[in-house]
């Protein structure tokens, strides 16, 4: 998680711009990425789609429909191929579709495991985001509880000589209680800083985790329905009863049918990835860094007496607002 930057007691404003300007870059990396997968995505759904409708245009020929008028077709094409040799020469042109279907849906396999470890990644990085902004808040949190025990102590102290102990503690105390609303409202930075960058960090790893999940899909069903015409395809070679393996192999190939649709839609998903989704996350980005709201919404000035109480409140208040929500969603 880059525990050295991110949970360094030592936070400035040199090093929160910093951090700020490494996790944009980061997510433009991200979204870039995302952008690759997509149309890898495209790509190989493509492949796997044109790999199964070939198989299933080639098995039609030697296994028309029962429309068509199936006994009569296997008439005429197996008194053709009286001989064992014949059916297997068919089988064998069968056979290079199907291999040629199979590493396509071996690519796909890959694929869809490759996605998996990113949305892993991806996931690692939110886990980060929320990491950090927890140790942003305890460090607020730490920082306003102490503005809170000098308010305190200053009170109790007497400020009429100028060059006693007690004047020299005060003045003492009064510079680490500005020290420590600096460290108050830089930490309140970082903390909204992480909260900006969650938004389009859960995005991006939903929309990878939902191609995951597509192609995962369509893998189990192109698996099952190539398979099994692979199967029949093997028989046509060898079997006896060449009409009862034609016809199982018609209904294989149907079930090519469910599977290649999916990769059809999906292929449709991934192009509203594109035109959509990844523009609008891109000029999310773009704008969240542009605007830097999360370093705006906190002034640097100095804070003296009343302001560094009522921001010391703020900072606990806020603390105590995180830590409710953060047990909602572990409830959720």
């Amino acid at each position: 998680m880059g525990t050295e930057q991110t949970r360094s007691p030592q936070l400035t404003t040199a090093r929160l711009i910093a951090r700020g300007e490494a996790l944009t870059d980061r997510q433009t990396a991200a979204v870039a990425q995302v952008g690759r997968l997509v149309r890898t995505q495209q790509e190989v759904s493509r492949e796997l789609s044109d790999g199964m409708g070939t198989l299933q245009r080639r098995g039609a020929d030697v296994a028309p429909s029962e429309s068509a008028g199936l006994l009569a077709s296997l008439r005429r094409t197996f008194a053709r191929r009286q001989s064992l040799l014949q059916r297997r020469s068919v089988a064998e042109e069968l056979l290079s579709h199907y291999e040629v279907a199979n590493v396509a849906l071996r690519r796909a396999s890959a694929f869809a495991d490759e996605l998996r470890l990113c949305a892993v990644e991806m996931q690692a990085f939110v886990d980060e985001l929320y990491d950090e902004h927890a140790v942003a808040q305890a460090n607020a949190r730490e920082a306003a509880a102490r503005i809170l025990e000098i308010e305190a102590e200053i009170d109790e102290m007497d400020e009429g000589d100028e060059m006693g102990l007690d004047a020299r503690r005060i003045d003492a105390l009064r510079f680490e209680e500005r020290t420590r609303s600096t460290a108050v409202q830089l930490q309140r930075a970082r903390a909204a800083l992480c909260r900006q960058e969650l938004a389009p960090a859960r995005s991006l790893r939903d929309t990878v985790l939902s191609l995951h999940e597509d192609m995962a899909a369509c893998v189990v069903q192109a698996t099952a329905s190539v398979g099994s015409a692979g199967r029949r395809i093997q028989a046509l070679g060898m079997a006896a009863d060449a009409p009862m393996v034609v016809s199982e192999l018609r209904d294989s190939l149907q079930q090519l049918d469910t599977a290649m649709h999916a990769t059809t839609v999906y292929i449709a998903q991934a192009q509203d990835l594109l035109t959509r989704v990844l523009p609008e996350i891109s000029a999310d980005l773009e704008a969240r860094t542009t605007e830097r709201s999360w370093l705006t919404d906190t002034s640097l000035e100095a804070v003296e007496g009343d302001r560094a109480r009522l921001l010391a409140d703020q900072a606990l208040r806020d603390a105590a607002a995180a830590e409710v929500e953060a047990v909602g969603h572990e409830a959720g």
